[in-house]
């Protein structure tokens, strides 16, 4: 668990219609002092999006963060954010006790604010006691696939981050190496940018880097790349036979736990080529 905020200002770069529609949201849920969801891919700004969240409360407090790995959290101070990190990969029972702060809208004796990220809302319908009352504020995230005209200003300011981290500022990504990571795929999101970027960086003492300094990088990375998709289409299919199995395969409510079409719910289903009882 984290007891503060880091020392660098969170910021959600990029200018696309999608990620303005988050800032506008964060900063306007920022004051009401209520519980929200923050829904996306792993790698979209959800970690980053909790923090600007505490920021913009001006709450006073501590901003904590507990993984799925971590232990509860103490009694933290009035007016704290407590950031319940990817709530699907919980063990049931810490899964429930996240899900039940949900529910009376605050964590612990002193109410903490609670905010929680996962990637689907399949979690809080696996205990029904413990789901919220009222339909929780919920922001969701764009996957860098869905705003590939924000890679070159989120590469930019990775290259100046990294570049003040590693003593080496100045350094400039070439109009074709710019062109190159524009035309990624970036399968884990910014997350996966920023590690690409960290190691160009790293690699490039001065100057300028070139296109087969990224070329190479992201050759040497296809390996991990690889394995991310797969385990993106793995996470993607058991929230699919989950939600199927929750709603006793239902596709209307397939659908609705998902947050998705019916439409979409048939797609995943003929993807992940998953026996569906079709509904009557």
């Amino acid at each position: 668990m984290e007891s503060q905020v880091g020392a660098e200002e969170p910021r959600l770069v990029g200018s696309s219609p999608g990620i303005q529609r988050v800032r506008e949201r964060l900063e306007a849920l920022a004051p009401l002092d209520r519980p929200v969801l923050l829904r996306g891919e792993h790698g979209t700004g959800l970690r980053t999006a909790a923090r600007l969240l505490f920021r913009l409360s001006k709450a006073g407090g501590c901003f904590a963060r507990v993984r799925p790995d971590g232990p509860r959290p103490e009694a933290l101070p009035h007016g704290s954010l407590l950031h319940v990190e990817g709530l699907e990969h919980f063990a049931p029972a810490e899964r429930a006790h996240y899900a039940a702060a949900l529910t009376h809208g605050a964590y612990g004796p002193t109410r903490a604010r609670i905010v929680v990220s996962m990637r689907s809302a399949v979690a809080l319908t696996r205990a029904p006691r413990c789901a919220p009352t009222q339909p929780l504020l919920e922001v969701v995230f764009p996957t860098l696939r869905e705003r590939p005209e924000d890679v070159p200003r989120i590469a930019r300011h990775l290259v100046e981050r990294f570049g003040r981290e590693l003593g080496r500022p100045g350094l400039r990504l070439s109009d074709a190496a710019m062109r190159r990571l524009r035309a990624q795929a970036w399968p884990g999101n910014v997350g996966e940018l920023a590690a690409v970027i960290e190691r160009l960086v790293a690699f490039t003492p001065r100057g300028t880097i070139e296109r087969d300094e990224v070329d190479a990088v992201l050759s040497e990375l296809r390996f991990s790349v690889d394995g991310l998709r797969e385990r993106a289409r793995a996470r993607e299919r058991e929230e699919l036979v989950e939600a199927l199995g929750r709603a006793e395969g239902n596709v209307s409510r397939t659908a609705s736990i998902l947050g998705r079409s019916r439409a979409a719910v048939y797609r995943l289903v003929e993807k992940h080529g998953v026996p569906l009882r079709r509904d009557p």
